[in-house]
């Protein structure tokens, strides 16, 4: 074997996660504008938050209410737009479980335990955006672009991190006791 060829065996795991990662992401961006997604899936999530962050907002004791995708009060509102919401960090975290190399039935916990996760992490964002409109207005787009983006990102890379450190720790193969 040449030297390229044990250099590219050696590299094999992160090429390979690399790739099915890439591949995931293109399909995402390729699905995002159809349909599928801009008039039904969106929306739909779109909603979803509204009410669910009213709703929490109420629990807190907000006189609030969720009008299609805005929260309204007569302190204030927030309409929650696209990118606002779960679709693209939910994305990265499946492109991120389905290219790490471990067997697929232990993905499938990491997904449908992420993406709910995503949506608690997604209303507490929400709520304190609210909470910024209404008591510092003027820091609200520093909050919302300079600390919420990239702190949800680092969500879906501690989220990551976690799953697969928990997915590593499992045995390779199935063990049944035939006893």
């Amino acid at each position: 074997m040449t030297a390229y060829g044990r250099w590219l065996a050696a590299k094999r795991p992160v090429l390979q996660f690399l790739a099915i990662f890439s591949l995931v992401m293109v399909m995402y961006f390729v699905l995002r504008p159809t349909p599928l997604i801009t008039r039904w899936l969106g929306p739909l999530n779109l909603r979803a938050c509204a009410v669910a962050s009213a709703t929490v907002l109420s629990w807190i004791g907000e006189d609030i209410n969720a009008v299609g995708v805005t929260i309204v009060s007569d302190r204030g509102g927030l309409r929650i737009q696209r990118g606002c919401d779960i679709i693209g960090p939910s994305a990265l975290l499946i492109a991120s479980i389905l290219a790490f190399p471990i067997r697929f039935g232990l993905k499938i916990p990491g997904i449908l335990l992420g993406i709910p996760a995503l949506f608690v992490v997604n209303l507490v964002r929400i709520v304190s955006l609210y909470y910024t409109q209404v008591h510092f207005p003027e820091a609200f787009l520093t909050v919302h672009v300079a600390i919420w983006q990239p702190g949800f990102v680092t969500v879906v890379l501690v989220m990551f991190a976690a799953w697969s450190s928990w997915a590593a720790a499992r045995p390779t193969i199935d063990v049944v006791d035939a006893g």
